[in-house]
């Protein structure tokens, strides 16, 4: 938020100068650096959203952004080649777009009565399966799974509980473990004297 607007930006670790991949008048946020650490795809907040790619040179700059696709929550395969994201910000499906060309290809409709709605994605290590969090009218969250060929979602996991809930999007799947949060729904009461 430099700038007024939301834009991304690479802080080196040995203390070089921050190098901006997109700094540009549209709200760009969430990046994700590609696995072969040589792109960085983030999101354009907007109402179709946008799924972008900058690529970093031999040199050490980046290259212009390239819109690949609609949607939000880009998440990268094991092997660099696809990302997949969510068709909508707040309802809809999933979808992996190959990176190179732009080709995107619908995985899941969640727009159907009663479907889950896919949120954030993440994939296996082997990237043959993909994982997506959805919450329910209700609020509860669930972690599904669905082949990368294609097929039906399947329920793996629910998170949380009455108390314990996993309200926000993000979660995480690295060397077979699921990573996420559960914020704990509790509170106190507080008495104080009024004085006149």
């Amino acid at each position: 938020m430099r700038g007024g607007t939301r834009d991304v930006l690479i802080l080196p670790l040995d203390g070089g100068p921050v190098a901006e991949v997109a700094k540009t008048s549209m709200q760009e946020m969430l990046g994700r650096w590609s696995p072969d650490g040589r792109s960085l795809a983030y999101n354009e907040l907007g109402p179709r959203g946008g799924i972008w790619v900058s690529r970093r040179g031999a040199d050490g700059t980046w290259s212009p952004g390239r819109r690949i696709a609609n949607g939000f929550f880009a998440s990268w395969s094991p092997d660099s080649r696809f990302i997949s994201h969510s068709t909508g910000l707040f309802f809809g499906g999933l979808a992996v777009v190959a990176a190179d060309s732009s080709q995107t290809r619908t995985l899941y409709d969640g727009t159907r009565p009663g479907a889950p709605v896919a949120e954030m994605s993440s994939w296996s290590d082997d990237g043959q399966t993909l994982y997506f969090k959805s919450h329910s009218a209700t609020g509860a969250a669930a972690i599904w799974s669905i082949p990368f060929a294609g097929g039906e979602p399947r329920r793996v996991l629910d998170l949380g509980d009455g108390r314990l809930r996993a309200d926000r999007y993000s979660f995480r799947i690295a060397h077979g473990r699921l990573y996420y949060t559960l914020l704990d729904r509790q509170s106190n009461v507080w008495v104080m004297a009024v004085e006149k």
